[in-house]
């Protein structure tokens, strides 16, 4: 009966020493350092008293197996983005240091500050930049020309025609009145700041065209008799020594016969008339290159205007200023040989229609005065069978054609403003005495 008992025991023991060793290889498979040793049977008596303990141990270590097999089997739910409103791609750029591209947040408004319908136009002694705006949200946009600072609101009264969605930037330039037309361009930059971050991002552009303020025809020839002149009008000297031979460079035509010229001092510019008479083979300059667009047309009148409401009395009396009595206003500007044909619309002058005619050649130049300011004195149906006269200085008028005889684009008359007769009915038709004209 102790036998059987004893085997029994021996038996319980050995099982228990089965399961402390599947325990044991729990733990020593991923340990390289667990010791692979096994229990033998003479050491059963030492593992009885210490099994307790170790069905102790080995309980933690298959809760922790457990574990890390429910770890294994948790799914995450995948969470979708919601639907976002179209933003414009934003860009990597290189690092200059580290050669790696990088996202560069500004990309997408220093796109949006591209210069966009840049042009430069001719104006009243000066030039002006014309652009569209720019609206950036979350930013505050300025604009500079040649590094300057624009006004955005200064100059949009300049012109009826362009609306707030423009911004306008008039450069102040001399008129040409020689040979030759000085051309100007410039660089226009825009510059937003980032109302989030401080950040200044830029974007800039060049004007598309060269440009130069509106001039008038000119006139050069050599003097055959010298003499000398008293000013007509400026500062400075009031007396010029004209001599025989002198080449003499003239930018208007004037009462009496004389062509004007300028002539510079330390004290200023003095305007002084030289006879017909005193001129050997004046020619003309002008061009045949380019018209001024209706819009300079209209650009150059309603600058004229306010520069004349800013005048003195005196100036406004001398000058006569940009008038008409009735609703039609006629400019011909002699250098380019163009008519432009005005309406009051709005309270401004809109340019309806212009076309080519002819001024007078260089022995017979078509009278401007000193300004160039004139209006509609009288009307003939037809006159030396030339039909639908406009006079506006004495017998000089804007009338048609001849026979054959076509405008050539070039000064050739002998002092009228030559034009094809359905264009020349125009004037004759709709601008009557009183009309304001000006040549230049």
């Amino acid at each position: 009966m102790k036998k059987s008992k004893r085997r029994l025991a021996i038996i319980m023991m050995l099982m228990l020493i089965f399961t402390s060793f599947e325990f044991v290889g729990v733990f020593a498979e991923g340990d390289d350092n667990a010791p692979a040793e096994a229990t033998t049977v003479e050491e059963s008596q030492d593992v009885v008293d210490d099994a307790a303990p170790a069905e102790e141990v080995a309980a933690p270590a298959a809760e922790d197996e457990e574990s890390v097999e429910a770890e294994d089997d948790v799914v995450v739910d995948e969470v979708l983005p919601e639907e976002e409103a179209d933003v414009p791609a934003i860009t990597k750029q290189e690092d200059p240091n580290t050669g790696d591209n990088t996202e560069d947040p500004n990309a997408a408004i220093q796109k949006q500050l591209e210069i966009q319908d840049l042009q430069l136009l001719s104006g009243y002694k000066c030039v002006v930049l014309r652009w569209k705006k720019i609206n950036i949200a979350g930013a505050n946009v300025e604009y500079y020309v040649d590094g300057n600072k624009v006004n955005v609101s200064k100059y949009d009264y300049i012109s009826g025609r362009l609306t707030g969605d423009y911004v306008m930037y008039k450069i102040d330039k001399p008129v040409s009145e020689g040979k030759e037309l000085t051309e100007y361009s410039f660089k226009v930059q825009a510059k937003a700041t980032v109302a989030a971050t401080g950040e200044v991002v830029s974007g800039e552009a060049k004007a598309s065209n060269k440009a130069a303020p509106v001039r008038t025809i000119a006139y050069t020839f050599k003097v055959k008799t010298g003499t000398k002149l008293k000013k007509h009008g400026g500062n400075g000297h009031k007396t010029y020594k004209l001599k025989a031979g002198q080449t003499l460079v003239c930018y208007g035509f004037g009462g009496g016969g004389c062509y004007m010229f300028k002539r510079k001092n330390s004290k200023g510019e003095s305007i002084f008339y030289c006879a017909k008479i005193r001129a050997r083979s004046p020619k003309a300059i002008y061009t045949k290159k380019f018209n001024y667009t209706a819009e300079e047309a209209e650009l150059y009148v309603s600058q004229r205007q306010a520069a004349e409401k800013k005048m003195t009395k005196k100036s406004q009396k001398a000058q006569k200023g940009v008038k008409s009595k009735t609703k039609v206003f006629v400019w011909v500007n002699t250098y380019t040989q163009h008519l432009y044909y005005f309406k009051k619309v709005d309270g401004k002058w809109k340019c309806t229609d212009n076309w080519e005619c002819s001024s007078g050649k260089a022995s017979a130049p078509s009278p401007t005065g000193m300004y160039g300011v004139k209006k509609i004195e009288g009307k003939w149906r037809r006159h030396h069978n030339i039909p639908y006269w406009s006079k506006y200085s004495g017998t000089n008028s804007i009338h048609g054609k001849k026979g054959n005889l076509t405008s050539k684009n070039a000064p050739m008359s002998n002092g009228c403003i030559r034009n094809p007769n359905k264009k020349a009915k125009i004037v004759y038709d709709g601008a009557k005495v009183g009309t304001g004209v000006i040549i230049f």
